[in-house]
């Protein structure tokens, strides 16, 4: 711990010319306005148009649905319920 901390405080004490060199290397990066991030954002765009086409194809690609099965509800008819036996029968009819 004692260790790093000594490093961490030798660090920034660095020379005064280090410092001009530093700022005047950022002055022209930034004057020459060429940087990393706008070189990779077309990577990134055609990166995600390509996931994008390959998992259209294959939802596309993936066949056919199975047809659904029709689900018919149960009905419960009580023995001497005449009225529910009838409509069940007009209902298959």
């Amino acid at each position: 711990m004692r260790e790093t901390a000594a490093e961490l405080r030798t660090a920034g004490s660095e020379s005064t010319d280090f410092w001009i060199r530093q700022r005047a290397s950022i002055r022209t990066r930034i004057a020459s306005g060429s940087t990393e991030s706008r070189r990779s954002l077309p990577r990134l765009a055609w990166a995600g148009a390509t996931a994008i086409l390959a998992f259209t194809g294959l939802l596309l690609s993936g066949g056919q649905a199975p047809k659904p099965v029709p689900v018919f509800p149960k009905v419960k008819i009580g023995g001497n319920d005449e009225a529910a036996k009838q409509s069940v029968r007009a209902r298959s009819l």
